[in-house]
């Protein structure tokens, strides 16, 4: 009898408590990170050029486009006959709910231990009052509305009266008094009863946006593919100028064919599709550089002279900025992948378009206006550079004028004899090295997968077999 009484008392006091009024919800859409499909399985495909590398992968599946993903909430938003709005509404409203329940069943078996501290001079435990309000047996909704309610509802009776012992009637009299003072307000009870059933039908919103965005998405989730998108660079020298950059890109898309030997199982097998290399040059210190080395490079400017009187030159460097690029290629690239790849192979390039492009095209004029031992030099001149694909660094020198001016008398100055203004062109061999990393470095590709026991040692799934 004992036992039905406070029973009966929890219940009403869990009824009349756990649900708390739910103002202001803000308008809100759907929750996307709740839905997703992504059913890749992949590894890791490695290319490397000397000590450059380059990442992609080796996968099959699908994953979800964000167009995909926005047909999936369209479509399950019309099933449901709901709007983004609505759905954000019930998203706010459980999540309200929610947080206040938490705060009300604080309260709760705050006040049920201080009735029992206070009816029979027990201080119940934590895990007493939760097991009361049900915290330990169910989620409090399951709880409330579960028709095996009871079952709960005894287990709390026993752990009570296994606790508090003897002076029971003093205990019910002060739970029905606590359960009559939460029992007035009804809405608390409906506005949890409507967030039970508000969350029940966002999970199957959220499992049918799921399942819609599967069927759109997965269409052909089995084909194996070699993707890579991939960046590294690399300094390098360039005509004696250093600190000139190579930006390399790997773009890389394949896919595996219909399995046409024996071996070809799992993400063995012939590959086809597009291979493209881009090597970009960033060439500004060249640009800054040419008019530190050009001395090095262009015969009768008098490089002796200027070392022993000592010109100091003013640069104007102008002119459209260097441009070095490679392109290597091909649109109907086959690929052979087999298990030895996971050791690594050589990557033959040798049929692949190959493009360069070169365009320098730099101007540099220089001017001087200094005195030695009374005597003043006045001197200015042009220097352009340039070349085209692979050809020679060619130059032109062009004097403007070269005077020498004493005893307030100007006249042209000469060296050795030879009037200094002399126009001056010819060429600098090509530096090749531009290319060499590419051209003289093996470029080997490895596939990360786990190894493990079997006819040729790998086995990513064992329904490859099969495949």
């Amino acid at each position: 009898m004992k036992k039905r009484i406070v029973s009966a008392l929890i219940s009403l006091l869990l009824l009349a408590t756990t649900a708390v009024p739910v103002q202001g919800a803000s308008a809100r859409g759907v929750d996307r990170s709740k839905i997703g499909f992504d059913s890749l399985e992949s590894y890791p495909l490695i290319i490397t050029v000397g000590e450059l590398s380059f990442e992609g992968e080796l996968a099959r599946g699908a994953k979800a486009t964000e167009e995909d993903l926005e047909k999936a909430i369209a479509k399950t938003l019309k099933e449901f006959g709901k709007t983004e709005v609505e759905i954000g509404e019930a998203e706010a409203f459980v999540e309200k709910v929610a947080r206040d329940r938490t705060l009300a069943e604080k309260a709760v078996g705050k006040e049920i231990k201080d009735v029992i501290l206070k009816a029979t001079g027990m201080d119940l435990t934590v895990e007493v009052i939760e097991h009361i309000v049900g915290l330990n047996d169910r989620p409090l909704d399951e709880f409330l509305l579960d028709t095996a309610v009871g079952a709960a509802e005894g287990k709390a009776a026993d752990l009570l009266l296994k606790k508090a012992g003897g002076p029971v009637l003093q205990v019910t009299e002060a739970l029905m008094f606590l359960s009559e003072k939460y029992e007035q307000d009804k809405q608390r009870w409906k506005d949890r009863v409507d967030a039970i059933n508000a969350k029940r039908m966002l999970t199957d919103f959220y499992n049918k946006a799921n399942a819609n965005l599967k069927n759109i998405a997965g269409d052909e989730r089995w084909n194996w593919r070699v993707s890579m998108d991939a960046t590294d660079s690399r300094y390098f020298t360039f005509f004696d100028i250093p600190g000139n950059l190579e930006m390399w890109t790997f773009n890389i898309s394949l896919e595996k064919q219909g399995k046409m030997r024996e071996s070809d199982r799992g993400p063995f097998g012939l590959y086809t599709g597009s291979i493209q290399i881009n090597i970009k040059c960033e060439m500004s210190k060249f640009d800054e550089g040419i008019k530190d080395k050009y001395q090095d490079w262009i015969d009768g400017l008098y490089a002796d002279l200027n070392q022993e009187l000592g010109f100091q030159w003013t640069y104007k460097s102008e002119g459209a900025k260097t441009e070095i690029e490679r392109g290597i290629g091909s649109g109907d690239s086959y690929l052979d992948l087999s298990p030895q790849c996971t050791d690594g192979v050589i990557l033959d390039f040798g049929s692949f378009s190959d493009d360069k492009l070169v365009i320098i095209d730099r101007k540099i004029e220089r001017s001087t206006d200094q005195t030695f031992d009374n005597a003043r030099f006045q001197a200015k001149d042009t220097m352009t550079f340039w070349a085209d694909r692979e050809s020679n660094l060619q130059y032109n020198y062009e004097p403007q004028y070269f005077n020498i001016t004493v005893d307030g008398e100007t006249l042209p100055a000469q060296y050795a004899g030879v009037p200094m203004a002399q126009k001056v062109s010819g060429e600098v061999p090509w530096d090749s090295s531009v290319w060499d990393y590419w051209d003289k470095n093996e470029k080997k590709m490895k596939i990360i997968i786990p190894y493990t026991d079997g006819d040729d040692g790998y086995f990513p799934r064992l329904s490859d077999v099969f495949r």
